[in-house]
């Protein structure tokens, strides 16, 4: 595995440093790493759910509805069977004003432009 949340970590600690969006505001309160895998995202108050958690993708009958302040996902939607209504169904877990983070592979590099 690419431990792409590691990457994405590191590339948003430089952009926090560099005044270019502080990302130490998004993470905070209680929070879940969707498809966490062996490269869970390393915040306080979030937990990774992955596969033996449920499927992701029925978000909020699993978990209670504005419950989260934030939800990330690294490398996830793409897998969904319906990525609009996993989207759907993981904003209805956020409380209000909570922040959805999904992490989507590039289309040019990692697909080279082929539609999986």
């Amino acid at each position: 595995m690419a431990k792409e949340t590691s990457k994405a970590t590191r590339r948003r600690a430089i952009e926090t440093h560099t005044g270019v969006f502080d990302w130490s505001k998004i993470f905070v309160g209680v929070g879940l790493d969707l498809g966490a895998g062996d490269d869970p995202l390393q915040v306080e108050g979030c937990r990774p759910f992955d596969k033996k958690d449920g499927n992701c993708e029925i978000l909020d009958e699993i978990i209670p509805l504005e419950s989260q302040d934030f939800i990330h996902g690294s490398n996830v939607l793409e897998h969904m069977a319906n990525p609009a209504d996993a989207l759907s169904r993981w904003m209805r877990c956020l409380k209000k004003g909570g922040y959805l983070c999904p992490v989507i592979p590039d289309y040019d590099i990692f697909e080279h432009r082929i539609f999986p």
